[in-house]
């Protein structure tokens, strides 16, 4: 009987250590799950974190050498990488395309010649209108248009001030203003003014000095106002009226 007891008291113990080494083995995988749970609820926040902190802004976009030519300012407090470029051909059905960038940009510092080196030609005489979308490791994005004027209709004005007269006539400024009013970020690109030959009445005559100054914007942003300037001689009777559309 004696003996019976001592075995049963060895299984008994040896069971027991089983399942202690059971329960430590799942508290410790326990503990294990829920601490790479807070790594990842850590890296997480701080990700968030960071995302609030990253921000870049658009300073110019132009076409050179018949390609994108975008810079853009890190205005926020950590280095960002611009790893794609994403272009939208509004003129093209469907023609969606991005292109690797991998661009880094410490903060405060200036980045040009971004989409420069991809593999995408532009016709800046084409009128085309595109979508461009700047994306970051960190998932932020820059989205912006950018066309030609004949795409969008746009606020003008032209005015003619009369600035003083001369032996050969009174001295006349032209002034064409071209508003971009669009609401979103439409960046314009290669503003030149073109007016018509002077008509006048009579002996009327409106001879060009200098003009237009500037010759062009190369971008134009949303909410911005291009300003063109001639300088004229009218000449003739106070009576003649000369017409420029």
């Amino acid at each position: 009987m004696r003996s019976r007891k001592g075995l049963s008291t060895v299984v008994g113990m040896v069971f027991a250590l089983i399942a202690l080494a059971i329960s430590v083995g799942y508290i410790t995988y326990s503990m294990n799950i829920l601490d790479q749970y807070n790594q990842v609820v850590i890296a997480k926040s701080q990700q968030t974190i960071d995302n609030g902190k990253e921000n870049f802004q658009l300073y110019t976009s132009t076409i050179k050498n018949n390609k994108f030519n975008v810079t853009v300012i890190n205005t926020g407090n950590l280095p960002i990488n611009i790893t794609r470029m994403w272009v939208q051909n509004y003129s093209v059905s469907d023609s969606v395309n991005y292109y690797t960038i991998n661009t880094l940009v410490s903060p405060g510092a200036t980045m040009i010649n971004i989409g420069q080196n991809i593999p995408l030609t532009v016709n800046p005489a084409s009128n085309g209108y595109y979508n461009i979308k700047l994306t970051t490791t960190r998932g932020n994005s820059l989205q912006f248009n950018m066309g030609s004027p004949g795409v969008k209709p746009l606020f003008m004005q032209l005015m003619f001030l009369p600035n003083k007269s001369s032996v050969t006539g009174l001295n006349v400024t032209l002034l064409y203003l071209v508003t971009n009013n669009s609401t979103s970020n439409n960046l314009l690109t290669n503003i030149q003014p073109q007016l018509s030959s002077p008509v006048c009445t009579g002996t009327g005559s409106l001879t060009s000095l200098v003009g237009p100054v500037p010759a062009q914007y190369p971008t134009l942003p949303s909410g911005s106002t291009a300003i063109f300037k001639w300088n004229y001689v009218f000449g003739g009777a106070a009576t003649n009226k000369c017409y420029i559309t």
